[in-house]
């Protein structure tokens, strides 16, 4: 061993005393941990912290606030664009839509004067009449326009009649110059066809609009 041990006879009797420590002991020990002061307690360092802990740097709110605006932004056009497609089509329903009546008026003005003419002349009636069951037998016609024409037909044909049936002549005209949607389809595919000049169709479509 390297230590050494001195031996003090008192009363008899020995006590060992270390004189030096075991230097193996000492290599084992580091002393200069016991030496340091308490460790003070630092900030956190943001920098190694995940991002959804650390605080916002000016420049990533600028972003975030950039990257909402574009999109807020975007979305506005997307509604908007849609918005203004509705609209156009709105619009064109509607245009579409006046047409239709302007052309139903005109159809309407025409059989006015179809109407006036026939009773003027009830001697055509038979011809309309005709041709009407020719494109039945042919299967040209449906049966509801064929319902509407022939009933509206029958109350002129009363050829027993010395004088005309001025009720029935009004009944006519008035099933005629319906402004039912029905009425309106079946006189946009008339019968009353080969009855007015161009002249007459010319006058016919300046008189009053119906109210």
């Amino acid at each position: 061993m390297n230590s050494q041990l001195a031996v003090t006879a008192t009363a008899g009797t020995t006590t060992p005393c270390l004189e030096s420590h075991n230097s193996s002991i000492d290599d084992a020990v580091d002393y200069t941990v016991l030496a340091k002061p308490a460790v003070e307690q630092q900030t956190p360092n943001t920098d190694s912290m995940p991002a959804d802990a650390a605080p916002l740097s000016k420049v990533r709110k600028t972003q975030i606030l950039q990257q909402l605006a574009n999109f807020t932004s975007k979305t506005n056009a997307r509604q908007s664009g849609q918005k203004s497609r509705r609209n156009q089509a709105a619009s064109a329903q509607s245009n579409r839509g006046q047409q239709e009546r302007q052309v139903d008026l005109q159809i309407w003005l025409l059989h006015q004067a179809m109407v006036n003419k026939l009773l003027a002349e009830p001697a055509r009636l038979p011809a309309l009449v005709a041709k009407l069951e020719q494109q039945l037998a042919a299967g040209q016609i449906r049966h509801g326009a064929y319902l509407f024409w022939s009933s509206a037909f029958a109350l002129l044909a009363q050829p027993e009649l010395a004088q005309p049936d001025l009720a029935q002549h009004e009944l006519f005209r008035a099933a005629i110059l319906s402004t039912e949607p029905s009425a309106n389809k079946y006189r946009r595919r008339t019968f009353m066809v080969g009855l007015l000049t161009e002249e007459e169709r010319q006058q016919a479509l300046l008189a009053p609009l119906p109210e």
